[in-house]
């Protein structure tokens, strides 16, 4: 009987270890773990996609910089390459000090004839004053006033200033995108869900591969999810008639959105819903191809996810120690339209006809004597008020009100639905017309042949940001190509921020813009070297005034710009002659 209470006994406790065992390995190990439970225990490592283009060192020179006086050296080259054997440069220096006691930052670049300075122009943020000032074309400085931007621009004949900043420092918009633990957990609680309850066991898959980041090669478990078109469309449609009841993100959204000046449909509410509604119903007759995410782990650590959806983008975000790479692959066309979207963007603020006439319907005088730069610069009298604001701002708000009331933005009209701010009624034509052709008659006989050769030749632009982190120096380095299977034509940027060294830093940045003119290969390369150094004091700053800088605030619209087509004119006879000095052409026109 002791026997078999002490067999009893031994396999209780061998019970209780091998659990306890188990339990250990399951806390601390995947072993006993899904694919699915892999899959998302690892991709939550991804959050720090969002930290790609910030730089450590750039983020400690700028503290250290707006807390006390500094001054600046600096060079610039500019070299354009045409062809063989045609070469450019043009070698500017650079001098810039900020007086942390008055609060005012001054900045000068000097064009150079070997040693010779042949050209210069200088720079004072003096308060909420933004001026520069050529000695050669007028000794005033000219330039704004900030503090309520979107007015100044719109009397000038800008539309959608709502969407303006009110300040020209864009401090507002630091962290913008950032989020509490709070409102992370609520969104992963609220929409994770959703996801997880779609996507089935099955559609998850486990596998090993090596994979080559930065040079190196990394042994990698890989967990794939695989989701089919409808569930991403389900995924998506779920998550949006969530968000519409969902008080507090929708709140959330609508506080970043009005920080971003987004317009009325983003940032009330209601507007929003109802903008969000139109998206679902646009979802439920799409077609979307399937999503296939991988996620690469190494040693506990995510050190590769990648998206792909064919035909449209391809997503590769790289992270190992010290090196962060993001490449976005988005079919061509797409990305055209991205592109295309973003430059009627800018365009739009300023419309213009083909007549050369303002969009407020004034006709622009083109060929002013240059006598209005110097009445202009002087006479400011019947402008301003004593306490500098403009006297005569009738005619300019008027036209701000009519340039306002003709914008095409996208508003919730009486009948509460929501009308697109980029389709007129003759763009809904060609649509329709377009469209229909496509469509053809019901006689035409689709030819497979052509549709086979399409969805075979499909191209894709490409973006990708690398940010390198060495003891010295962090450099990103950012490339755009619009068709990866012609890398002729490229942007190439990268910035580079070293430590700070006996309160200096040492800092490099170049733009490379590769193509072609006229078919002849052109390469043309900024590059910008300077150094910054901590100073106890600097010297003294100018301060600027209504009465030493000609202000765009003061005046008319029509008075302003009569001087500032003369003052620039003036200013490309002075560069344009000094620039011949060093076989350097430039167009006056």
């Amino acid at each position: 009987m002791k026997k078999h209470l002490l067999l009893i006994i031994i396999l209780i406790a061998v019970l209780l270890v091998l659990g306890l065992v188990l339990l250990i390995l399951n806390l601390t190990t995947d072993i006993f773990k899904s694919p699915s439970e892999m899959f998302w225990k690892y991709i939550v490592q991804n959050a720090d996609i969002v930290d790609i283009l910030e730089n450590d060192k750039q983020v400690a020179q700028k503290n250290i910089k707006e807390s006390n006086s500094y001054t600046s050296t600096g060079n610039l080259l500019l070299t354009m390459e045409q062809g063989e054997n045609n070469i450019k440069q043009i070698n500017v220096d650079t001098t810039a000090r900020y007086d942390v006691n008055t609060g005012r930052t001054y900045a000068d670049a000097t064009l150079k004839n070997g040693e010779l300075d042949i050209f210069n122009v200088s720079y004072i943020n003096s308060g909420d004053i933004y001026a520069i000032e050529c000695a050669e074309v007028t000794p005033v400085y000219i330039g704004f006033r900030d503090g309520d931007f979107s007015s100044l621009v719109a009397k000038y004949g800008a539309r959608n200033v709502d969407r303006l900043p009110d300040r020209v420092d864009l401090s507002e918009y630091e962290g913008v995108f950032d989020l509490t633990d709070e409102q992370k957990s609520h969104i992963i609680n609220t929409y994770l869900p959703i996801i997880t309850n779609i996507v089935q066991e099955n559609q998850y898959q486990k596998m090993g591969e090596s994979v080559q980041i930065n040079g190196s090669t990394y042994d990698a478990n890989i967990y794939r999810v695989q989701i089919t078109g409808d569930n991403v469309k389900q995924i998506l449609i779920q998550m949006l008639n969530t968000l519409q009841s969902d008080s507090e993100t929708l709140i959330l959204l609508s506080n970043k959105f009005s920080v971003l000046k987004m317009g009325i449909n983003y940032t009330d509410i209601s507007n929003f819903s109802l903008l969000l509604q139109r998206k679902i119903e646009e979802l439920q007759n799409a077609t979307i191809p399937d999503l296939i995410i991988n996620v690469y782990e190494n040693r506990g650590n995510v050190i590769r996810t990648s998206f792909e959806m064919e035909g449209i983008i391809n997503v590769i975000y790289d992270r190992v120690q010290n090196y962060n790479s993001l490449t976005i692959d988005l079919e061509e066309d797409i990305l055209n339209n991205v592109m295309g979207n973003i430059e009627e963007t800018i365009t739009s603020f300023f419309p213009t006809t083909e007549s050369g006439e303002s969009s407020n319907g004034e006709n622009v005088p083109s060929d002013a004597v240059t006598d209005g730069v110097e009445n202009s610069a002087t006479d400011n009298t019947n402008a301003n008020n004593e306490d500098g604001t403009t006297t005569n701002d009738e005619n300019s708000t008027e036209n701000s009100s009519e340039n306002q009331n003709n914008e095409n933005t996208e508003t919730a009209g009486n009948d509460g639905n929501v009308v697109d701010e980029n389709v007129t009624s003759g763009e809904n034509t060609n649509t329709i017309e377009s469209s229909n052709q496509n469509n053809g008659t019901g006689n035409e006989v689709i030819d497979l042949t052509q549709e086979a050769e399409d969805l075979a030749s499909t191209t894709y632009g490409r973006i990708s940001i690398v940010k390198q982190i060495a003891d010295s120096a962090s450099v990103t380095t950012i490339d755009f190509t619009p068709n990866i299977e012609d890398t002729s034509t490229n942007i190439n940027i990268v910035a580079n921020y070293s430590n700070i060294q006996n309160n200096s830093a040492n800092n490099s940045f170049s733009i490379t813009l590769s193509g072609a003119v006229d078919e002849i290969p052109t390469i043309y390369t900024i590059s910008y070297d300077t150094m910054t150094t901590q100073a106890s004091s600097v010297e003294e700053i100018p301060e600027l005034t209504n009465s030493n800088t000609v202000l765009a605030n003061n005046y008319e619209a029509e008075q302003f710009t009569t001087f500032f087509n003369n003052w620039y004119t003036a200013f490309m006879n002075a560069f344009s002659e000094k620039a011949a000095m060093i076989g350097i052409e430039v167009g006056t026109e």
